[in-house]
């Protein structure tokens, strides 16, 4: 019998007006003639404190070991689906095993074929997931997602916050992204709308300078029309930067009669170029897995930007 890493604990019940310090329980790997592991309980010599568990105790923190071990140990128990991945994290840790069996959700995770679907699928679920795994690959792609469901959304963030599953730590790492990715939408709104009012002071006075400036303010405002939903800011700027903002002889003269088309488009490619600058730094990391994003997607996380590194440092 070779003995397993994971082990159990429990905090025996008062004696005598005192509590008896804490017990902890060992197994071992045992292999039956076929080869086939199992848990089985060892000696009890291991007692950390006065008052051993009774074997009822015993007898039931084993039987969720050996569930805990059949997942990872025996083929017909595979890990396939979030459910089954969140009932083993949640029995993991229950016994205070988890760091034991990390390594081994974290590798069947990034197996899984579908991956990323399922996380813009159910991102909430898979960060908490990612979290408790401590998978920076996993996190880093829900946190995205979380964000990008929640940016803009007061009251959806509110609610968002109270979901007790959710560490405090991802809550405020959640909040604090939200908040930052929000203001910046706002002011690169807010900059499109004012687009054109910063040129030289002799050359805003210019009938060809006024006429581009109108009709580029007339397209970004058909754009906000498109776009200008909650959860479409991604779809919005992502459309801005594609956008040609070609300008004809029509779109001159319903302007002015006096401007003259070429001057009125050499002087759009100037504001065109910032327009485009402004939207760019909002669809950096728009594009996800091959797919775009209707909402505003936040850059990656760093490898240590994550949360169970962050409050180790």
């Amino acid at each position: 019998m070779s003995h397993a890493e994971c082990n159990g604990r429990q905090d025996a019940q008062p004696v005598g007006g005192a509590i008896a310090r804490q017990y902890r329980f060992y197994y071992g790997v045992d292999y039956d003639g076929d080869g086939n592991p199992s848990l089985q309980i060892t000696s009890g010599e291991h007692d950390l404190g006065p008052v051993p568990p009774s074997r009822e105790i015993q007898e039931k923190h084993c039987a969720a070991f050996r569930t805990l071990f059949a997942f990872f140990y025996r083929q017909h128990s595979p890990l396939t689906t979030l459910p089954e991945c969140t009932a083993v994290v949640a029995l993991a840790a229950s016994l205070e095993a988890l760091d034991s069996i990390a390594d081994s959700i974290r590798a069947r995770l990034l197996e899984w074929p579908h991956i990323d679907a399922q996380i813009r699928e159910a991102p909430t679920a898979y960060l908490v997931l990612g979290y408790r795994v401590k998978s920076v690959r996993v996190f880093r792609e829900a946190f995205i997602h979380v964000v990008g469901k929640l940016c803009g959304r007061h009251e959806g963030l509110m609610r968002w916050c109270k979901d007790r599953s959710v560490p405090e730590s991802v809550v405020a790492l959640v909040k604090a992204e939200c908040s930052r990715l929000t203001a910046v939408s706002m002011t690169a709104v807010k900059s499109l709308q004012c687009i054109g009012s910063g040129g030289a002071a002799g050359e805003r006075e210019s009938d060809h300078y006024k006429v581009a400036v109108a009709v580029l303010r007339e397209r970004l405002a058909s754009c906000l029309e498109l776009h200008g939903g909650e959860g479409s800011e991604g779809a919005l700027f992502r459309m801005i930067v594609n956008c040609r903002f070609d300008i004809s002889a029509y779109d001159v003269e319903r302007y002015s009669t006096r401007a003259n088309v070429d001057a009125v488009v050499n002087s759009s490619a100037r504001i065109v170029e910032r327009i485009r600058e402004i939207a760019r730094r909002l669809v950096k990391n728009n594009l996800r897995r091959g797919e775009e994003m209707a909402y505003l997607t936040c850059a990656e996380l760093a490898d240590d930007e994550v949360p169970w590194v962050t409050c180790s440092q």
